[in-house]
């Protein structure tokens, strides 16, 4: 794969920079200019440098012309000389930084003003970096659907979900969670690679990110990650947007290959990792919670219905999983 440096407003060389803000994108100027001027008006005490990965091969005159208001800051924009997918882009994004550590912003996405207070405080309690585990951390969640694009789920469902999360977020706020391959797959608790910072050389090591897991190539890369390196580590704290558009993410036949490549994903890990107990049923539960939770949260309102019964159903299934996760971690201690 190779890429051309269009923008170079940035001197720096390898060694100089300990974290990389890499921003993969895809024709989508006006949600990149947005999601720049969110990092730029980041302030760090740590050097890093910020990367733009561009790919699609052609219109590189107005790739220039769109990042004139951003000339007056250090960046390099590059653009791809084909077009390598959506994993391929990420891995360009590995391959071109030079931070010690790197995290993937997508282009439609927000980093808010507290992430370099939480990165470089995580940074500050180690004893040294070159030790320090993958972390990440929650996120806002910037709705900008039209309400009639959005599927009804009910007062009962929403007031449920928000009493649970509450519930959860007074457990766990502020803590630094350590998260094993298990408890890593019973959490999912990451927000795809937004707010994700790694060590770049160590994602590089296992090979980058597996187009072959489209769309779940983060989880995949995750899984592998914890395999080669041991825990991961979350915390509770929303130090990014996560934007939810009319996308790629609401066509049918990506939800259906989430929910599929998701079961297949767990399903691998159940008969690869013997020592791991119940990620066999947890994997059949969360394929039937996945069936109603993505349709619900991605699909249009006039493609996707959910009834009282329908949300009856959905809940068991969610009890039932907190339980069987329950069981097993008692049975972990």
């Amino acid at each position: 794969m190779n890429s051309s440096l269009i923008i170079n407003n940035c001197s720096l060389i390898e060694g100089d920079v300990i974290l990389t803000i890499a921003i993969p994108t895809y024709k989508r100027f006006s949600l990149l200019k947005e999601t720049l001027r969110s990092v730029f008006d980041l302030k760090f005490n740590i050097p890093i440098e910020v990367i733009i990965v561009d790919n699609d091969p052609e219109n590189i005159d107005l790739a220039i012309k769109e990042m004139q208001e951003f000339l007056g800051y250090k960046f390099k924009y590059y653009k791809n000389e084909s077009n390598y997918g959506a994993a391929g882009n990420w891995n360009r994004c590995l391959e071109l930084a030079i931070g010690q550590f790197i995290t993937l912003l997508h282009d439609d996405d927000l980093l808010c003003e507290n992430f370099p207070y939480e990165i470089e405080s995580y940074f500050n309690s180690l004893e040294k970096l070159e030790c320090a585990p993958m972390i990440g951390f929650d996120a806002h969640v910037l709705e900008q659907r039209d309400a009639c694009s959005k599927v009804k789920v009910g007062f009962i469902y929403t007031l449920v979900k928000n009493i649970y999360q509450k519930y959860k977020n007074m457990r766990t706020m502020n803590d630094y969670q350590f998260k094993d391959l298990q408890s890593f797959i019973f959490s999912g608790s990451y927000v795809s690679t937004l707010g994700v910072v790694m060590d770049r050389k160590k994602a590089l090591a296992i090979s980058g990110f597996d187009n072959s897991w489209y769309p779940v190539i983060d989880c995949e890369f995750y899984i592998r990650w914890i395999r080669a390196y041991g825990d991961v580590i979350y915390k509770n704290v929303k130090v990014s947007k996560y934007r939810i558009l009319q996308n790629d993410s609401m066509k049918q036949e990506v939800i259906r290959d989430v929910i599929k490549k998701s079961y297949e994903l767990r399903m691998k890990v159940h008969n690869e990792e013997h020592n791991l107990v119940g990620i066999d049923k947890f994997a059949k539960i969360m394929k039937k919670i996945e069936d109603y939770t993505w349709n619900m949260k991605w699909r249009k309102g006039n493609e996707y219905k959910i009834n009282i019964l329908d949300v009856a159903k959905l809940l068991l299934l969610k009890l039932n999983c907190i339980l069987h996760i329950r069981k097993i971690n008692l049975m972990r201690k």
